[in-house]
């Protein structure tokens, strides 16, 4: 799972647990070190996360972009680091 939230967002709303943390704009930098298979999970106002989900595609990742986002993931009652 990549996090590709801001980092303010991240220390505000806490990290699916497990998940690796590179914002958005450092993705295409850092795709070497991104898992081969990725969901980026957008914030509610993060609606470009889909955008970096394609870019990831279109560099042979297996890439989605989570549904809901980290709101949806927390509703489920799925595990959230602080």
């Amino acid at each position: 799972m990549l996090d590709v939230r801001q980092p303010l967002e991240v220390q505000a709303e806490g990290i699916i647990a497990g998940s690796l943390h590179i914002p958005m704009n450092e993705v295409p930098a850092a795709s070497p070190r991104s898992p081969a298979k990725a969901s980026s999970s957008p914030s509610a106002s993060a609606a470009s996360a889909p955008g970096t989900a394609q870019w990831l595609r279109q560099q042979g990742y297996d890439a989605s972009s989570l549904s809901g986002g980290l709101d949806a993931w927390r509703a489920s009652g799925l595990p959230v680091a602080r």
